[in-house]
């Protein structure tokens, strides 16, 4: 599996957001079902879908789509107080804050340029890696539930993935 596909290229992103906002750091266990590409050099899930859950009982469920034309994205978030929804075109939602960010079409840019600087001059990056790596090890740990048809689990003591 070359990179994790779009469980690992969305999915990073998504689960940086939700425990950027409620806290969450490294899950208790992943279970994922995926659907592979029908393209021959894709070895890994087009589409997925994801149950965190996390020791302190949040739990979180993701759908991925990576075929999805950009029109059609949409993500929903359910909490406890209310429900967010974000389009490509619109937030609507009983909590919505707009992003107010003018160039957010440069963010990938952007989010490069600081890593790359902050390995060049010794300067704190804006993502370290320590605050995410717990989305980053949940998307691996989505990858290989699904390639092994079970949940993965995350031993906090030895810090490693049991499947």
């Amino acid at each position: 599996m070359y990179g994790g596909g779009p469980v690992s290229d969305l999915g990073v992103h998504i689960l940086d957001g939700i425990h950027l906002t409620t806290g969450a750091g490294f899950p208790a266990t992943v279970t994922a079902k995926g659907v592979r590409s029908k393209e021959e050099s894709f070895d890994c899930a087009e589409r997925a879908v994801i149950l965190v859950e996390y020791p302190n009982g949040l739990v979180i469920s993701l759908a991925i789509d990576g075929a999805a034309a950009g029109p059609r994205e949409i993500s929903v978030i359910d909490g406890a107080t209310g429900r967010l929804e974000v389009t490509p075109h619109e937030s609507r939602g009983s909590i919505v804050r707009r992003n107010v960010d003018p160039d957010l079409h440069n963010a990938t840019h952007r989010h490069l340029e600081n890593f790359f600087e902050s390995i060049r001059n010794g300067q704190r990056a804006s993502a370290p890696v320590r605050l995410v790596l717990p989305a980053t090890l949940i998307c691996q740990m989505a990858n290989l539930s699904i390639a092994l048809k079970r949940p993965a689990r995350w031993d906090a003591n030895a810090a490693d993935v049991e499947v």
